[in-house]
This record gives structure tokens, C-alpha cells and sequence, in this order.
């Protein structure tokens, strides 16, 4: 409002200051109502380009932080994964999986529960390695869960990532009383492969249910084939 205010006042100035100086001064009476409706369109015209300049700048500015703060969020969680890859891979033959690594896994995607469990040797069942955060009979619970029920057979089938939001009838009792016990809302478990075998299992459990954009997902599995390297 301010630079519309200076615009009808310079014009209307300029339009005076003409009337002033011009001797005809019945011809400007005849002229001045047009002159100046014109004189002032083509000061609020000049008002309206100078905040669409101004407005664009601030955009442009906003676009570059943008770019600037995702390229330095990107390059903060590349940084996460080069040090979880070498975590892992010093652990590998270990029998508990670093909590460093669930910890920053579960800082990557905002998750309450970080679990992994690797493929036993023998048998069809799964012995936990690790979870965060570290509670003794939340662990204890996850690693009967995987031995006793049959909570990874479709991971077994598709060979993809499985949402579970609808817990009590998408996986088996034993893995529904848990969250059910604990306030989970949304599993989503991510295989780890060995051509078509599933070596592992990497899960997030969550107290609401998120929406997962393409690109977590993408890392989601990518955090999931890092766990190669301690296998």
C-alpha cells in the first residue's frame, strides 16, 4: 500500500506542477481528468511491476534456501550411512548389531522402534540382533516373536517391503498383541535379499501412522542392504 500511496502522489504531483507551468490554462482543465487517470494507471502500473520484482526476488531467495537446506540435509544423511556402513561391516560375525546404527536409523526416519533380526542357519526362523531403543523384555518379546510365528512369511513370498497399518489382520497374533501391548500403529518391515533369499529383516514401528514419500522409501531400503556387509 505504501508504494501505491507514493505512486498517486508523484503523479498527481507532476500533474499540478504541469498545470502550473502551462499557460493554456482552459486546454488543461479540458485535458487534466484524462491526463490524469493516465498519469496515475502509469505510476500504479510502475507500483504494481516494482512488487511483482520484489516479490519474485524474495522467491527466488526462498527456492535457493530451499536447495541450499535439502543438498546439506542430503549430504547429512549420506554422511549417516557411510558411518553406519562401516559400523556394521566392523561388527560383521558379531552376534548383536552396533545400537549406534539402529539409533541413527531410527533418527533417519522418525521411527519408535528400530529392530533387526538376521535368517537363522538352520530352520525357517529368525533370531533378533539388535533393537533401539535397548529394553531387555521388548527384546526378548521381538526375538519369540520371529522364532514362533510366522510374522515374515510374506516378506518370504514378495521379496518387498510390507506396510503393516492394519496390524491385528495384516500379521500374525503374536506380532499384533505386541504392537497392540506397546501402541503401535504402522509396521513396515524391509527384507534384506541374497538373490531371492531373505537373509534379514529390518523393521520401524511406529506410534502413528506416517506416509512414506518415494524417497525414505528408497533409503528405507537402502538402510536395509547395508546390513549386508554384518551378515
Amino acid at each position: 500500500m505504501r508504494v501505491y500511496g507514493v505512486a498517486v502522489i508523484v503523479a498527481l504531483s507532476f500533474l499540478v506542477f504541469a498545470a502550473l507551468m502551462n499557460e493554456y490554462h482552459v486546454w488543461v482543465q479540458v485535458y487534466f481528468p484524462v491526463a490524469g487517470l493516465v498519469m496515475v494507471m502509469v505510476c500504479l502500473a510502475g507500483a504494481e511491476f516494482r512488487l511483482y520484482t520484489a516479490r519474485v526476488a524474495v522467491e527466488r531467495h526462498a527456492q535457493e534456501i530451499g536447495f541450499w537446506e535439502a543438498e546439506r540435509q542430503a549430504n547429512r544423511r549420506q554422511r549417516t550411512f557411510n558411518q553406519m556402513w562401516q559400523k556394521l561391516a566392523d561388527s560383521h560375525g558379531q552376534p548383536t548389531v552396533p545400537e549406534e546404527v539402529l539409533k541413527d536409523l531410527a533418527g533417519l526416519f522418525g521411527s519408535d522402534v528400530v529392530a533387526f533380526w538376521s535368517a537363522d542357519t538352520v530352520g525357517k526362523g529368525f533370531s533378533l540382533r539388535g533393537t533401539h531403543p535397548l529394553n531387555l523384555q521388548s527384546a526378548t518379546r521381538l526375538d519369540k516373536i520371529a522364532q514362533v510365528s510366522p510374522c515374515f512369511d510374506e516378506l518370504q513370498a514378495h521379496q518387498q517391503m510390507v506396510y503393516l497399518t492394519d496390524i491385528a489382520h495384516q500379521s500374525t497374533p503374536a506380532m499384533a498383541w505386541y504392537c497392540e501391548e506397546n501402541k503401535f500403529k504402522q509396521v513396515i518391515l524391509c527384507p534384506v535379499l541374497v538373490r531371492s533369499e531373505v537373509v534379514g529383516v529390518l523393521a520401524f514401528f511406529y506410534q502413528e501412522q506416517h506416509e512414506i514419500p518415494a524417497v525414505p522409501d528408497e533409503e528405507m531400503r537402502a538402510a536395509a542392504n547395508l546390513f549386508l556387509c554384518y551378515l
